[in-house]
């Protein structure tokens, strides 16, 4: 037998075997901390953007715009990944059950605030995720056909209690925040409007310029083709300030309803837990990207208005949403399927 495999040199063998095998753990278990640490190399490898709608939306542009020049100032690349369904709970939960570790985020606009109240979630909204920032938002408003006698808020107002529940408006459809907005406006208006709800902003927006209702709720963004040639009106927005893309028209709040805010907004959410550190470097980056003039100019040209707010203002005012609108959606009669 050759003298290397002998019986005597096992022994030799095996201790140097053992020592080689304690050395590669320990490197393996160095490499894994190393992989996992929050600060210092974030981001390593690319991080994927969820998007929790269909490509072509609000939250899909918003989502691209913002990867992109994250790409660019984190030197790895951002991913958006489209996973719709279920009014964006599908994506929402996929990024709760995320590891927390900042290399999945979530696009989210108002209606995530609002899901909670009008479907059932298998997370909780505010508790399983950690805010990041907000991008922009942008106003609702209410819009009248031409010949609709009412000019401003005031005098629809002043209509709606002359007629109660007749003055029908149209909106993109039930339980979202354009038909939560409705129901906003009458309890702080103290008057009641018809609901009519409709598959899409778009149909509704027909319908209205077709003389067969008087009244739209929806975003700014999505009446402009109806308002800038004249076929709709508008009468006020729902925004605390005037919009920039209608700066003459009236807020509802100035217009006799103190206090009214009924805006779509959208942000950066992160799974809970997220090391503050990696929330500081997106939140900072996030800032920089929206003072940049060419991203304001493609945030407004998709519909919004840049408005950033770093983590913790944006986190609380998520979870003050997902209160606000959980009362409306109750007094509104909408509550998730049994």
């Amino acid at each position: 037998m050759d003298r290397a495999f002998s019986a005597d040199a096992w022994p030799a063998l095996a201790r140097r075997f053992k020592s080689i095998a304690g050395a590669l753990a320990a490197c393996l278990i160095g490499f894994g901390a190393h992989a996992q640490a929050p600060a210092g190399n974030y981001p390593n490898r690319a991080v994927r953007l969820i998007v929790p709608f269909a490509p072509g939306g609000s939250n899909d542009i918003l989502g691209r715009i913002l990867a992109q020049r994250f790409s660019e100032r984190l030197g790895q690349q951002m991913i958006v990944e489209n996973r719709p369904g279920a009014d964006g709970i599908i994506g929402a939960d996929l990024v709760a059950k995320a590891s927390p570790d900042g290399y999945t985020l979530l696009v989210i606009s108002t209606s995530f605030a609002i899901n909670p109240a009008s479907n059932r979630v298998p997370y909780d909204a505010v508790k399983d995720f950690a805010a990041i920032g907000m991008l922009g938002d942008g106003p609702t408003v209410i819009s009248a056909h031409p010949s609709f006698p009412a000019r401003d808020v005031k005098a629809l107002i002043a209509m709606a209690k002359a007629r109660p529940g007749e003055l029908a408006y149209a909106s993109s459809g039930t339980g979202g925040i354009i038909h939560l907005t409705g129901e906003l406006f009458s309890l702080m208006a103290g008057v009641k409007l018809l609901h009519v709800p409709y598959k899409g902003s778009g149909l509704g927006a027909i319908d209205v310029v077709g003389g067969q209702l008087p009244l739209l709720i929806s975003t700014v963004a999505s009446a402009l083709p109806q308002l800038r040639p004249g076929r709709l009106r508008p009468l006020g927005v729902g925004s605390v300030k005037r919009s920039t893309l209608l700066p003459d028209v009236p807020t509802i709040a100035e217009s006799g309803v103190p206090g009214f805010d009924a805006r779509v907004w959208w942000g950066i959410l992160a799974p809970a837990r997220t090391p503050r550190s990696i929330i500081d470097r997106l939140d900072a980056q996030m800032a920089h990207i929206l003072e940049q003039k060419d991203v304001r100019e493609q945030v407004v040209a998709a519909g919004a208005e840049p408005a950033f707010s770093p983590a913790d203002p944006f986190g609380r005012l998520v979870a003050e949403e997902v209160v606000k609108w959980a009362k409306i959606a109750r007094q509104a009669g909408v509550q998730p399927p049994k």
